[in-house]
């Protein structure tokens, strides 16, 4: 019963920010802010307040940068992510048959029209709407349940094997859409008694199956 979607439009570019932003001099990094500012005016300021949570005064998120640039964990993180992602195709297909969706289903919805790619901190975002409205992915967050950074110490703590094994590849679609339900209904259901939460959540869960039928 999925309707056809055929004609709606959806046109998604991928942009890979990861690979722009280790390409940073580290000798240089004011003017390397500015040649990425050109390209990604509006996600930047969210990757490096949102997503790397600096402080924002100059100093400091120079000094901050270099400092994660250089850090060995990420510098692997980075090298497996270009190693495991060559292509975005699958998630970039799976996406546009779920943005076709949300577009039948939410006609006044305004589509994102930009996937963004970044690596981020373990602990921090796997999947967001940016403040101008597009999709960025952390690729950090999808590189296998049995990958060797979900297992240590912190990390394996605050994800168990229950959630860490949620962390692949065919999840960037399913979370993406999760982002954008809760854009078009908010949850509210927070400090209501149980079972309004549990119906709530069903609901979302239902909507998710609607935009995700695959």
């Amino acid at each position: 019963n999925i309707p056809d979607v055929s004609n709606i439009v959806v046109d998604l570019n991928v942009e890979r920010f990861e690979t722009d932003f280790y390409k940073i001099d580290t000798n240089n990094i004011p003017h390397s802010l500015d040649e990425l500012n050109k390209k990604y005016s509006a996600f930047l300021p969210d990757y490096l307040y949102q997503v790397l949570g600096l402080t924002p005064q100059p100093d400091s998120v120079v000094s901050q940068i270099k400092l994660f640039l250089k850090d060995s964990l990420y510098k692997k993180i980075y090298h497996d992510a270009g190693q495991k992602f060559i292509s975005l195709d699958i998630p970039k297909a799976e996406l546009k048959l779920g943005l076709q969706l949300t577009k039948f289903y939410f006609p006044k919805y305004i589509l994102p029209q930009k996937i963004i790619t970044f690596i981020g901190p373990l602990d921090g975002v796997g999947t967001a709407l940016t403040s101008d409205h597009n999709l960025a992915i952390g690729l950090q967050g999808y590189l296998g349940g049995d990958y060797d950074a979900y297992q240590d110490g912190y990390i394996a703590q605050t994800y168990p094997a229950y959630k860490s094994r949620r962390f692949e590849p065919q999840y960037i679609a399913t979370n993406c859409i999760k982002n954008i339900i809760e854009e078009i209904f908010p949850d509210k259901s927070n400090g209501r008694p149980l079972a309004e939460r549990m119906i709530e959540q069903g609901r979302r869960l239902y909507v998710l199956d609607m935009l995700l039928p695959n």
